[in-house]
């Protein structure tokens, strides 16, 4: 009796982990198309990596137009591409993802593990309630949440410029 427990536990758990993991799989997300800008002598550095969305899309040129008038080179790619640029070559990184079923998507995940100690990235994750934050598991990283709202994107923009500034020192 208590071992046909176990299985029927077992089944739920699989269940219950296989549910959560369905909307990602159901819900594909496209990535921002990658570009350069550079402005000034392109003193300082920033990597903007982000999904795509309306809200997302909003948030990433807010970014580019706040810093058109400094000496600042940005880097744009989409999630599926940052792992491929060294958070160590960027005076900050902006990550832009979403949460589906209660988790950070898979490729910022990968990337603050492989970048624990870097205190000079800021992920930005958005949800359905906008309170969803990741947690930090021993990892170094800045974090904002939003809901995907039109009408915050100026108010989410400025608090990323915010602390893109600071960790920048301009």
């Amino acid at each position: 009796m208590k071992r046909d427990l176990g299985v029927v536990a077992f089944g739920l758990a699989l269940c219950v982990t296989a549910g959560c993991a369905l909307p990602r799989l159901f819900t594909p997300q496209s990535d921002i198309e990658g570009y350069v800008a550079v402005y000034g002598s392109g003193e300082h550095s920033l990597l903007v990596a982000s999904r795509s969305s309306a809200f997302k899309d909003a948030v990433v040129e807010g970014i580019d137009r706040a810093f058109a008038g400094e000496s600042v080179a940005i880097k744009f790619v989409g999630l599926q591409k940052v792992k491929y640029e060294d958070a160590g070559d960027f005076d900050t990184v902006v990550i832009i993802n979403t949460c589906i079923a209660w988790g950070m998507d898979p490729q910022v995940d990968g990337y603050l593990n492989k970048y624990s100690d870097a205190s000079n990235i800021i992920v930005l994750t958005t949800s359905g309630a906008g309170d969803w934050l990741p947690k930090k598991q021993n990892r170094t990283f800045d974090a904002v949440a939003s809901a995907s709202e039109m009408m915050r994107v100026d108010e989410v923009t400025a608090e990323i410029v915010e602390k893109v500034r600071g960790l920048m020192g301009i």
